[in-house]
């Protein structure tokens, strides 16, 4: 039995997302109320555009501001967090509708067919493009890049934070592993350590423990 992309758990992980700029709550409902409306755009224009079988907030989608998979006859979406955090409104409407011109028969690569899908839109106010041009993004993405992804470890019980490393080494990944005994804090002598990653000032994220 073939898995699915978005597992219910993932659905639930994260159910909303806040955009920074615009204070605007996205909820998956909202998403998928969008992605229906440019189905209908797209029927009425005479396209066949697929049944979209799930809708997903994805943490970990980074190169990409959505994302569509095939599942059987159907597709899964997933969107990445970032961006729903980071860009401008009108972006986040034309990136769903980019998204829903992929189920389109012909239309799964960013050739002729999604070209000319792309245009019927234009009429009701969307600029569907290959790639996403959203400046606020853009400088987001740059500044990420130009900071560097990092990781250090943090005791839970003293507070005690350590180096700042590039790489999620071996020593992290055993920091990592459940019930872990082997390592300890250089201070307290806790074994409950936590790796965070740093993506961004101010953007931090416990990495969970995971089993070896």
């Amino acid at each position: 039995m073939a898995k699915s992309l978005n597992s219910e758990g993932k659905i639930a992980a994260i159910p909303s997302v806040r955009n920074e700029y615009t204070g605007q709550i996205w909820t998956i409902e909202d998403v998928r109320r969008e992605v229906e409306k440019v189905r209908r755009l797209l029927t009425q224009e005479g396209y066949k555009p697929g049944l979209v079988r799930s809708i997903a907030f994805n943490p970990r989608l980074t190169k990409s501001c959505g994302r569509t998979h095939r599942f059987r006859a159907t597709f899964e979406m997933d969107f990445s967090v970032n961006y729903f955090k980071k860009s401008g409104a009108d972006s986040i409407w034309d990136t769903i509708a980019h998204e829903v011109i992929h189920t389109v028969p012909g239309c799964f690569n960013h050739g002729d067919g999604f070209k000319a899908a792309a245009r019927c839109l234009e009429k009701h106010g969307y600029h569907v493009g290959r790639l996403c041009r959203d400046e606020e993004y853009a400088k987001y993405i740059t500044q990420k890049k130009a900071f560097g992804t990092t990781y250090h470890v943090v005791c839970e019980d003293c507070g005690w934070d350590g180096t700042r490393r590039k790489k999620l080494s071996k020593i992290l990944k055993g920091i990592m592993q459940e019930g872990q005994r082997r390592y300890s804090c250089p201070v307290c002598g806790s074994h409950k350590l936590s790796v965070y990653r740093v993506d961004f000032p101010g953007l931090e994220t416990q990495l969970k423990s995971i089993k070896l």
